[in-house]
């Protein structure tokens, strides 16, 4: 892949792994991401409807 040779010459791995975690921490992974699950976030209930779509 050419991008990806290009990205590795051109940073060192440090700032890689910088950006990597940047972009991650400002779009984490979701399983509401179609559908906003409109439930208080991180409440009991929230977390039971999360675990309901990941599993289907």
């Amino acid at each position: 892949m050419v991008y990806a040779e290009k990205r590795i010459d051109a940073l060192a791995a440090p700032d890689v792994q910088q950006g990597n975690k940047k972009w991650w921490t400002s779009n984490t992974m979701s399983y509401d991401w179609k559908d906003r699950v409109r439930l208080e976030k991180f409440s009991r209930q929230w977390f039971d409807e999360i675990d309901r779509r990941f599993r289907s």
